[in-house]
């Protein structure tokens, strides 16, 4: 709760910088801003979904976290922390990821 309380301050904050670039006249800057902002929002979205996609390959193939950890060349704490659905999540190397969930998608174990 206290994340949620966090985030729309964070919003209300760029919401405010946004007016402040509209209102002296650097709109090229918010524009910029807002798309970097947008961009970065895109990735992270992208990286929560490939690491879902990773631990439902794991759960379809009942695949233990200490098998899964030696697939990925992670440490089993680290995959832990990539199992939060909330903010906090650990985000491994998008590459090391990927390698991941492609072991799992040729795993035949």
């Amino acid at each position: 709760m206290a994340m949620k309380k966090i985030y729309y301050l964070l919003y209300i904050l760029i919401g405010i910088y946004c007016v402040s670039l509209l209102i002296s006249g650097k709109i090229w800057f918010m524009i910029a801003y807002l798309l970097l902002l947008g961009m970065t929002k895109y990735y992270s979205v992208k990286r929560n979904e490939e690491l879902n996609y990773m631990w439902q390959l794991a759960k379809e193939k009942n695949i233990p976290i200490i098998t899964l950890s030696e697939l990925s060349n992670m440490g089993q704490l680290d995959l832990k922390a990539t199992q939060r659905e909330e903010s906090g999540r650990y985000l491994p190397p998008r590459q090391l990821v990927r390698q991941t969930i492609e072991k799992l998608e040729n795993y035949k174990g």
